[in-house]
């Protein structure tokens, strides 16, 4: 099956090169409009983008607006934000981690006060280990996974993994990444 699928793909798209080359877009006629270029909420007329600058310009745009989304809430910006500081290592952030409030709770929203009290009470702490999954054992386990295994909550289909065998950096990377819960004794959500 996959064969006649590559064999399909490669005679009614022979012409199609690697990478994108066109984008659909909101034609926004009036600037107005309250969901005006929110392709999640447009219903108006769409236009294509072929040029590649402008291709370039819009995913820069669209991904200024995806990363800029906190930027108003209070760990965004505000008394809450300067508190924890841009890495999250002060005092406050330490003491939020523990599980107490800080100094300007009163001023918060009940909503933002009870994100403050999840990493101190959603975590089961589990016995911590010096297991270390080696890069061989990641690479040993994916190649013996079969493509229909279903493998993750997070939506990754297994051969995303077995691409990575590929590149020996991103096996290592994912090889320590997932001996990160045995080092510290956390179990992360998706593994319960």
């Amino acid at each position: 099956m996959p064969r006649s699928y590559k064999k399909l793909g490669r005679l009614l798209c022979s012409n199609q090169t690697k990478g994108l080359d066109k984008i659909d877009v909101p034609h926004v006629t009036n600037i107005r409009d309250e969901n005006a270029g929110d392709p999640k909420t447009w219903t108006g007329p769409w236009k294509m983008v072929t040029h590649p600058q402008d291709i370039a310009k819009v995913v820069k745009n669209m991904n200024q607006i995806q990363y800029y989304q906190a930027r108003n809430t209070p760990f965004g910006s505000g008394p809450l934000a300067a508190a924890v500081g841009r890495q999250g290592d002060t005092i406050i952030a330490n003491a939020i981690i523990n599980g107490e409030h800080p100094t300007i709770a009163p001023t918060l929203m009940p909503e933002t006060l009870r994100i403050l009290d999840s990493p101190s009470c959603h975590y089961h702490q589990v016995a911590q280990s010096s297991r270390k999954i080696t890069a061989d054992e990641f690479t040993g386990s994916y190649k013996v996974a079969g493509e229909s295994t279903s493998f993750s909550p997070s939506g990754r289909h297994i051969g995303h993994y077995k691409a990575y065998l590929q590149d020996p950096i991103l096996v290592s990377l994912h090889a320590t990444m997932m001996s990160i819960p045995f080092q510290v004794g956390i179990v992360p959500d998706c593994w319960r």
